[in-house]
């Protein structure tokens, strides 16, 4: 029977927990880009038709600001995620290459 003491040992529930983080994170942050991109659009928007009013301008520059950090770090999150998925497919060939290998040994 395994206990929990086994699978904190295998590297392999080690890579497949990591797989999962980055397949869940995908679904996760896709709609996100989304949404935010709407958002640039609705701030064009909203820009061109409060030229008028210069408070009603600086107020949507200042939340453009906000969102346009907030793509940054989304960016920057889908550049890891897509870091951590190659490494973690890298380990999963080399891991399972290893396993053949010493399965046809013995």
């Amino acid at each position: 029977m395994v206990n929990i003491k086994d699978l904190i040992n295998n590297p392999l529930v080690w890579i497949l927990v990591l797989l999962v983080i980055q397949v869940s994170s995908t679904f996760y942050i896709e709609p996100i880009i989304e949404f935010e991109t709407n958002n640039e659009a609705l701030y064009e928007k909203f820009l061109s038709d409060s030229s008028v009013n210069p408070e009603i301008a600086n107020l949507l520059k200042a939340q453009n600001d906000v969102i346009e950090s907030r793509n940054e770090i989304i960016e920057a999150s889908i550049s890891f995620q897509r870091t951590i998925g190659g490494l973690c497919a890298i380990l999963l060939a080399a891991y399972l290459l290893l396993s053949y290998r010493r399965s046809r040994v013995k």
